[in-house]
């Protein structure tokens, strides 16, 4: 995966939520009166957009996985001092626990 690959993940959570957004301020909004058709078809787009958001973040979440396993095998080849590959290690494995949590 490519440094512009995760950026565009990255991108796709901050669309994902301004849709939703969106969709809130018009199904909360009390000065705009819906009917009931209205109303329920903003709620299904509402379900919609939170499906999408939670699926923009897990892929987020995927990349930064994949970019910390390829720092980590990186670092495993590059010539750098040993307490450098240990403390990416160390990074590595902790962002792992933390997303795995």
């Amino acid at each position: 995966m490519t440094a512009q690959q995760l950026s565009s993940d990255h991108r796709a959570v901050d669309r994902a939520l301004a849709k939703l957004f969106a969709i809130r301020e018009q199904l909360y909004d009390p000065d705009l009166p819906l009917e009931d058709d209205a109303s329920n078809e903003l709620i299904e787009r509402e379900h919609r957009a939170i499906q999408s958001v939670a699926l923009a973040k897990a892929k987020s979440v995927d990349a930064l996985m994949e970019k910390f396993g390829l720092l980590s095998s990186e670092l495993a080849r590059a010539p750098v001092s040993r307490p450098v590959r240990l403390l990416a290690a160390s990074i590595c494995s902790d962002v792992q626990d933390l997303m795995n949590v």
